[in-house]
């Protein structure tokens, strides 16, 4: 007899096998959650970041939530490019929401719910702003990650060289 046909035979015991499998995948991915506090979406150890001054951009922690303040001025996430010729420039600029921003620092905190914690993974999306640097004072601007708008924000952002890529710091 194949393996099709015990399976076959033994439909109730593959589905509970299966059940079990799951259930053990979610448990270890929850406990991994937990036990860092939460995922690092980020990609890495440093981002850039542009702040409300215009001046320039610089690198600092993944982990900051942003804006936050730096030397008197907001700092937003930027999406930092490079043209062939090596010249850098901020494609767009991302920001959490106020209330983003409260709820995930609620979360980080360090005695903060572990829901509290897996439950900021959707706001890391949902709960963000784009617009292009020099829109950074105006609000009116600014548009929800998941729009359309902040679509066609992103889409631009690569349209300043010929061949312009995404950097890291």
């Amino acid at each position: 007899m194949g393996i099709r046909e015990t399976l076959n035979q033994n439909e109730k015991i593959v589905t509970i096998a299966t059940i079990v499998i799951i259930g053990i995948a979610l448990l270890f991915v929850a406990g991994q959650l937990m036990c860092s506090g939460r995922p690092d979406l980020s990609g890495g150890s440093l981002e850039f970041y542009y702040t409300t001054d215009g001046q320039t951009f610089f690198a600092d922690e993944a982990s900051k939530i942003y804006p936050f303040d730096k030397d008197g001025a907001k700092a937003f996430r930027a999406f930092v490019y490079e043209c062939p010729d090596g010249e850098r420039y901020i494609g767009y600029i991302e920001g959490y929401t106020p209330q983003a921003q409260e709820t995930l620092r609620a979360a980080r905190a360090p005695d903060a719910s572990p829901e509290l914690a897996m439950g900021t993974m959707e706001l890391e999306i949902t709960g963000k702003m784009i617009a292009l640097p020099e829109n950074i004072a105006d609000m009116e601007e600014w548009a929800p990650a998941t729009s359309r708008q902040a679509q066609a924000i992103m889409s631009q952002a690569a349209t300043k060289c010929e061949g312009a890529r995404p950097v890291r710091p």
